[in-house]
């Protein structure tokens, strides 16, 4: 089978979990791009990595390289599941996704208001400035 088919397999295999590239990647511990070249057949899927990804999602390997019975090892007529373990790891995977995006936002709209307020105080740092050599000025002018 083509390097394409086998990917066009495994996109399948990852949209079936509801898995983005990037969670998909992390529960493999590879990179994203490894991901999406694979799938676009770019890239020959490592046999070890196959193995893992048939044993944790319960891949049925003669679907995957034949064509036979159904992609779920478990139930014939059932999409690609995740065992127990690993639904929780990718619902956890998503949580701390939408939590790490949630402060990333938090901390952008903080440097926005310190950015600001720094702005704010160097513009009275220097009307300070400016009065302390008036001061100065006039103490020199008018001496006591």
């Amino acid at each position: 089978m083509a390097k394409k088919a086998f990917g066009e397999k495994l996109r399948m295999v990852r949209k079936e979990l509801g898995l983005s590239q990037g969670d998909f990647a992390k529960m493999l511990d590879i990179n994203q791009s490894s991901v999406s070249k694979m799938e676009r057949g770019s890239i020959e899927i490592p046999i070890k990595l196959l193995s893992e990804i048939f044993e944790r999602f319960k891949i049925e390997p003669r679907w995957y390289f034949f064509g036979e019975s159904s992609p779920a090892t478990t139930d014939a007529n059932a999409k690609v599941t995740l065992d127990p373990e690993m639904e929780y790891k990718s619902a956890e995977l998503k949580r701390l996704a939408k939590e790490n995006k949630n402060l990333k936002e938090k901390q952008r709209r903080l440097d926005e208001v310190l950015l600001s307020q720094g702005r704010t105080i160097s513009k009275q740092a220097r009307e300070i400035d400016m009065l302390v050599a008036r001061l100065t000025k006039l103490e020199d002018e008018n001496p006591s």
